[in-house]
């Protein structure tokens, strides 16, 4: 089964918020990706089927941090809603549903991470292996907006504005894993953060041809 982009959603405010829902059947990979006040308090992530979230590493940029987390959900289906607890964090949260992941062990343990002061970042290169869907995702605090390179495809993203920071959460499916290390692109010139991560699709079938035999009786 390949790797499909199912349902995609996304909230910018300064506290807890959930996003609009959207339709998660089939998904057995969903990712959060946040850009949040790295001096602010913590942020907790969740969505409404009570799905639990693996946190992977947080990097940051002077007050802007960048973080993924991934769920291999138990139950999704309509009427999906993510979001955040926290106060006063200025978050941009992007939310990604997938179908065609790898049953058990989907993450590949690689995550990269970089800041910059100019208009452009690379998270740093990860070497993916096997059917692989990279995330990778940005946070700034300009009124920009933003591209990426590498023929990854953003989802969704959000402008800096009084309630929080600029983010922007994308992907991009191989077939067979390759070294990638995104450039990211902002249209203003204030700190920007940026990382991404790997995780397997399912492993192609092995099944050979299916052989009839047939007897005869004499």
């Amino acid at each position: 089964m390949a790797i499909s982009l199912v349902a995609n959603t996304t909230i910018a405010a300064a506290s807890t918020s959930n996003t609009p829902a959207v339709n998660t059947t089939g998904a057995n990979l969903l990712i959060i990706a946040i850009s949040y006040y790295s001096l602010g308090n913590p942020t907790t992530v969740h969505d409404s089927w009570g799905n639990t979230y693996t946190a992977l590493t947080a990097y940051t940029q002077n007050t802007v941090g960048v973080r993924i987390y991934y769920s291999i959900p138990a139950t999704v289906g309509p009427g999906t809603t993510f979001g955040f607890t926290v106060t006063d964090a200025y978050v941009s949260l992007e939310a990604m549903a997938f179908s065609g992941m790898a049953s058990s062990s989907v993450y590949q343990g690689l995550v990269s991470g970089a800041g910059s002061t100019g208009t452009t970042v690379q998270p740093g290169s990860i070497s993916p292996s096997g059917s692989t869907l990279l995330i990778s995702a940005a946070g700034w605090s300009a009124s920009a907006t933003a591209s990426i390179g590498s023929s990854f495809n953003i989802t969704n993203q959000n402008n800096h504005s009084a309630t929080s920071f600029g983010g922007a959460a994308a992907y991009l499916i191989q077939s067979s894993g390759s070294a990638i290390n995104p450039l990211w692109t902002i249209s203003g010139g204030e700190p920007l953060v940026a990382t991404q991560a790997a995780f397997s699709g399912a492993a192609a079938s092995t099944a050979g041809p299916t052989f009839m035999r047939y007897g005869f009786g004499f």
